[in-house]
């Protein structure tokens, strides 16, 4: 799980990956004697990192996971993943703020979770799939943290409007649906061919 956790992060991260840790800080009588330094890393490019934000989001809005939307709309992505035999069920996803990874199987054997009675009578699953328990754990789990952060969305950074702008003007000469090639138009291209606005990533 915190591989998974880590590998989403950097997708959620605009392509910077940070490696996982657990101490932050130690401190004894004369004060702090470790402090953990982050050292970011652009595994991936933004435009990539957004590219894959704006595919995993169908998972959560029209996909397997499309029944665990986080609650208010709050923009949020994510893969469901079941293994052969319903072995293993996996539901790893984030928002812009907080990413998490939420497995479920026997830690001790690759055990079959087929006709479990307890899912069936609780729920009449037969066969456990990641968007089943792991997106339910996963979309509960979201829910009573978000409010611990503030809302952001996946929107594009701080992009270059001169480069946007001269894109603009080569494609626009050709065809006035150009901005549908790619979601990664900003706002101000699809407003101004008058095409219907988009979510924000």
């Amino acid at each position: 799980p915190l591989d998974m956790a880590s590998g989403a992060q950097t997708i959620a991260n605009m392509g910077v990956h940070l490696e996982p840790y657990f101490v932050e800080k130690i401190e004894d009588a004369t004060g702090v004697i470790y402090q953990h330094q982050a050292m970011p890393d652009q595994a991936l490019s933004e435009a990539s990192a957004l590219r894959a934000v704006d595919t995993l989001k169908g998972v959560l809005s029209f996909g397997t996971a499309r029944r665990s939307q986080l609650a208010g709309g709050r923009p949020a992505a994510g893969k469901t993943g079941t293994q052969d035999d319903n072995t293993n069920a996996w539901f790893v996803g984030f928002s812009r703020e907080l990413t998490t990874a939420v497995w479920v199987g026997d830690p001790r054997a690759y055990t079959p979770m087929v006709n479990i009675p307890e899912f069936v009578k609780a729920d009449g699953y037969s066969r456990i799939q990641g968007a089943m328990y792991p997106a339910r754990i996963w979309k509960q789990m979201m829910d009573e943290h978000w409010a611990m952060f503030q809302l952001m969305s996946f929107q594009i950074g701080q992009l270059r409007q001169q480069q946007w702008q001269q894109r603009l003007a080569q494609t626009s000469r050709h065809s006035e649906f150009s901005c549908l090639v790619t979601s990664a138009w900003p706002k101000w291209c699809r407003e101004r061919f008058q095409l219907q606005q988009q979510q924000h990533w």
